[in-house]
């Protein structure tokens, strides 16, 4: 029995240390998947940035070209169609004055009835006159997903209209799309984006995406508009929409009102960890099993020459003179 415990007393602090090795694992386990999470959003974001940068820039070309004195009416518009014939990164743009009026949309020759608003919002033109450019709503096509955005045409210090389009997100999409496939794979909203209206921009599913499908619950619980911004972060453990555990990171964009998700089933993040207990236990087990079984080898092996000793007793006191012993031992008894 001393021994069958002592083999126990030995196992439990292992157990212990065992236990808080999980248990510094998941947080480490928690930490790099973090990391990892926060890399594929700056890559999202920088991707998102280096789009819109682009489009900015030809806008603000566009609109130089609309506050060019110099130019008649018909040598401006041929430039500015040429202009959004030799670019990528936007295949229209709409024209509006001062109040935010549309004035003239223009088009390539394959794009027909791009949804661009026919008055720009007061709210984007108080945005455009702080930062000089602002993105507003997001609209969807057959094909693409769509953000607005304007820049200010100005002489001097005056406002004289805005140049606006609604910019293809195909790029971003197609990244979206690679980051899912390569860190999140099996994992159908492994990264996504939405917007102020906390509806898709780009997402796994393509026709989830152009289904502008609204996105509640999850690490985007509680999270209202305003709470959007550069600053805007969060990360840690969650339950999905679906009651899904989830571990995951949302961070938000300079410049634009959205909010970049990225997570993980907790079930895959902590795959290893699980196997880990179960080593453990297992370990554990067999530990005590084989301590059981020395003990009682051990105890058997002790006890059996003080049990032939204890019966020689009983037949000597029965005046049994003849009886002999034998006990092999190397310790006190033999």
């Amino acid at each position: 029995k001393l021994v069958a415990m002592a083999g126990v007393l030995a196992i439990l602090p292992l157990v212990a240390v065992g236990l808080l090795l999980v248990d510094v694992n998941a947080r480490t386990v928690e930490e790099l998947h973090r990391e990892a999470q926060l890399l594929a959003l700056d890559d999202l974001s920088r991707t998102i940035e280096g789009e819109l940068a682009s489009a900015e820039d030809d806008l603000a070309m566009a609109g130089a070209l609309f506050a060019d004195a110099t130019l008649d009416d018909e040598t401006r518009l041929a430039m500015i169609r040429a202009e959004v014939e030799g670019r990528s990164s936007i295949d229209h743009l709409a024209l509006y004055d001062a109040t935010g009026a549309r004035l003239v949309v223009i088009e390539e020759e394959h794009v027909r009835g791009v949804d661009v608003p026919e008055t720009l919002p007061a709210e984007l033109r108080a945005e455009i006159e702080t930062s000089h450019v602002a993105t507003g709503a997001i609209s969807s096509d057959a094909s693409t997903v769509r953000a607005l955005l304007a820049v200010r045409i100005h002489l001097g210090e005056t406002t004289t209209g805005y140049v606006a389009a609604a910019v293809p997100l195909m790029g971003v999409q197609a990244r979206g799309e690679r980051l899912a496939s390569e860190h999140f794979a099996g994992n159908p909203d492994g990264v996504f984006i939405v917007d102020r209206d906390f509806r898709l921009v780009a997402h796994p599913s393509i026709e989830r995406a152009l289904g502008r499908e609204e996105v509640h619950g999850g690490i985007l619980a509680g999270v209202s508009e305003e709470m959007l911004g550069p600053s805007f972060s969060q990360a840690g453990e969650y339950a999905a929409a679906d009651g899904t555990p989830m571990l995951g990171s949302t961070s938000g964009i300079p410049g634009r009102p959205w909010a970049l998700v990225a997570q993980i089933p907790q079930a895959v993040a902590y795959a290893s960890l699980a196997r880990m207990r179960v080593i453990i236990l297992v370990t554990v087990a067999v530990a005590i099993v084989v301590a059981l079984l020395l003990g009682l080898a051990m105890a058997s092996a002790i006890g059996a020459p003080v049990r032939a000793l204890t019966h020689f007793a009983g037949r000597l006191a029965a005046r049994h003179f003849t009886e002999r012993v034998h006990v092999r031992t190397r310790d006190e008894l033999g």
